[in-house]
């Protein structure tokens, strides 16, 4: 008797729009077989599709179990290759939704003396800074306006 093949929820990025999408897989599925359901989300023709998974290529004729897929720790983006051409017009706008980050609460400053505590300060400042340069890659250098509860909101 055949075992029933698990499906897995599995995130597409669309590189032109930054759209997602969803689609419940199978490792045993082939990558032409995932095209066609891509196509009919973003309408983008199966042949005009680019799969691209850490440094691999997914190749139609290849089962996405032999690229150890699905896994939820391993993006896939999804290219137009009508976008990559030198006339192409720009993709369509498209509106996300709104970005809401929490910013974690700031440590207390260390107090230590010495030769530690001029380096437990330093490491301080440093994750403050990369905590701070995270949220504005994050928001796109488009932060509006901070509130009181520590949430940054954009238009």
């Amino acid at each position: 008797m055949n075992k029933p093949t698990k499906q897995t929820n599995c995130k597409f990025f669309r590189a032109d729009t930054g759209e997602l999408y969803e689609l419940e897989v199978s490792s045993k599925w082939s990558i032409s077989t995932v095209k066609e359901a891509l196509a009919h989300l973003s309408q983008i023709q199966p042949s005009d599709q680019i799969l691209l998974c850490d440094k691999y290529k997914l190749e139609d004729d290849k089962s996405f179990g032999h690229y150890n897929l699905p896994s939820n720790e391993r993006p896939i983006f999804l290219f137009n290759r009508r976008c990559l051409q030198a006339n192409a017009p720009l993709p369509r706008e498209t509106v996300l939704g709104p970005v809401n980050v929490q910013i974690p609460p700031e440590q207390p400053f260390p107090q230590e003396a010495g030769l530690l505590g001029e380096l437990l300060r330093y490491e301080h400042q440093f994750k403050s800074n990369l905590e701070y340069a995270k949220v504005r890659t994050l928001l796109g250098e488009t932060i509006s306006q901070t509130h009181p509860s520590g949430h940054i909101s954009c238009d």
